[in-house]
């Protein structure tokens, strides 16, 4: 009788501990990237403009540049750390 007391008890520490593993490995991934590997901030484009559609950079390092819904093409202003107009296309 002891020794099934003993056993369930263990059994159910390597329940607990699994569960707790799992359980943080959930929360840093889901808040922190994969593993802290890529970390990001979420900048809002003004204008109400969706995107990105795509990202490019140039042979100088500027960028990245990205297409919007509205038509404009952004740059991301590294010392003013935003997002500023480019250029826009039109339907011509």
């Amino acid at each position: 009788m002891r020794s099934q007391m003993h056993l369930t008890v263990a059994a159910m520490a390597v329940v607990v501990t699994a569960w707790l593993a799992y359980n943080r490995d959930v929360t840093d991934t889901s808040t922190f990237g994969v593993s802290d590997v890529w970390q990001y901030e979420m900048v809002p484009i003004e204008s109400g403009a969706v995107g990105p559609e795509s990202f490019a950079f140039d042979p100088h390092g500027e960028g990245p540049y990205t297409g919007v819904s509205d038509g404009r093409i952004i740059k991301w202003n590294r010392r003013e750390s935003r997002w500023v107009d480019f250029a826009v296309t039109s339907s011509h």
